[in-house]
């Protein structure tokens, strides 16, 4: 297959959309292979972006905003000489769109993401192009603006594949059964850690992964107790002699919250790295993560950690339900830790079911992949 595919909705600085990127990249390139063209919009203005595409040979779709006004269209004109000097790839040559959006149709993000979409999918469609919903959240849709637009967006896809079963049922109330629309898990529980890899300085710890949407996405008792919870967590496993790290899974909001509660905590370590896949290796050597970040809990949850989880949307509690630990999704209407809680989260039965679970769950991230491969195979 030699078709320029675009991977949309990847949200930088964001590890778990980086993340889901470069499974993307992996899976593509291992099925046509290297050469496969492959191109994902930067970040306006976000400099590690650009390191971000290119450590995996990942053109830029030529995307730039002024003063709110796209003005996309302007690289249509360029030579492909010129655009390829520099990486771009032209909107008017991709030929497949891969959405990879985790969390963008639905109520909790306004009608206006889901209606650039549309506006974007109309003109692909028009000029013949495949869609591609691969797993992610949907919902809910109680917002008339949002449904609208979500289902002209499914009714365009040529796949759509809900993360789990909340999220099916959110699509199918809202178009109806249809034969488009599958279930499948997130697909990063694919993406193996770096080979090699030393992680002696992380074997044996507790991470904690704090996520700036707790605080601006819940009601006022849950981002009220959010912080004291997670700081009374971190002195409780500290007075327990558990040996504590702090990770910034995504930008400069939850930088802010991770030195907070540093320094609240004695300056306990925090680690913030470019790479997804280090970000992933890393939390696959300790013993046990509190995560407030979903793909944060994949990672963990894909390679037998134990994760105990909060949460602001429907997916963490499904996520947490497929893998056989709902029990550890913690309930913030009060700022106390249930300890009976943390240290059963501990125990080696619990790891044992994870990892069973977890292999059942990369099967069917398998055949999702399978689906889409022989959908491709038409194009």
């Amino acid at each position: 297959m030699k078709k320029l595919v675009e991977i949309e909705g990847i949200g930088m600085p964001n590890k778990g959309a980086e993340l889901m990127l470069y499974s993307i990249v992996d899976q593509l390139r291992n099925r046509f292979g290297e050469d496969l063209p492959v191109c994902c919009r930067p970040r306006q203005g976000f400099r590690e972006s650009y390191r971000l595409l290119g450590s995996k040979n990942i053109l830029q779709s030529g995307y730039l905003t002024f003063k709110g006004i796209p003005l996309d269209g302007f690289f249509n004109y360029l030579p492909l000489k010129l655009t390829d000097t520099f990486g771009i790839a032209r909107e008017k040559d991709v030929d497949i769109v891969l959405d990879a959006s985790g969390l963008r149709y639905s109520d909790s993000w306004g009608p206006a993401t889901s209606r650039a979409a549309v506006i974007r999918y109309r003109k692909l469609k028009n000029r013949g192009k495949k869609i591609i919903m691969l797993p992610q959240a949907f919902g809910p849709f109680k917002n008339p603006e949002v449904s609208t637009a979500v289902r002209e967006v499914v009714s365009m896809s040529d796949i759509c594949f809900a993360r789990e079963e909340t999220s099916y049922q959110h699509l199918v109330e809202l178009c109806g059964e249809d034969t488009k629309i599958r279930q499948a898990p997130d697909f990063t529980n694919l993406v193996e850690p770096i080979a090699g890899f030393d992680g002696s300085k992380f074997h044996g710890k507790v991470i904690i992964i704090p996520n700036q949407r707790m605080l601006d996405k819940t009601d006022k008792t849950v981002a009220n107790n959010y912080f004291h919870y997670l700081l009374n967590l971190c002195k409780y496993l500290i007075s327990s002699g558990e040996d504590v790290m702090i990770l910034n899974h995504e930008g400069t909001l939850d930088h802010k919250i991770c030195m907070r509660l540093s320094e609240a905590c004695g300056n306990i370590p925090v680690i913030t790295h470019w790479n997804p896949v280090f970000i992933k290796t890393i939390i696959g050597c300790c013993k046990l993560l509190v995560s407030s970040r979903f793909h944060g809990c994949v990672s963990a949850l894909s390679q037998g950690v134990p994760v105990i989880a909060t949460s602001w949307s429907h997916k963490y509690e499904m996520l947490m339900k497929e893998y056989g630990v709902g029990d550890y999704l913690v309930d913030l209407s009060s700022q106390v830790v249930n300890t009976d809680l943390v240290e059963s989260a501990l125990q080696a039965s619990v790891h044992q079911r994870i990892v069973s679970t977890a292999h059942s769950m990369k099967l069917k991230s398998q055949d999702m992949w399978s689906e889409v491969f022989n959908l491709l195979a038409t194009v």
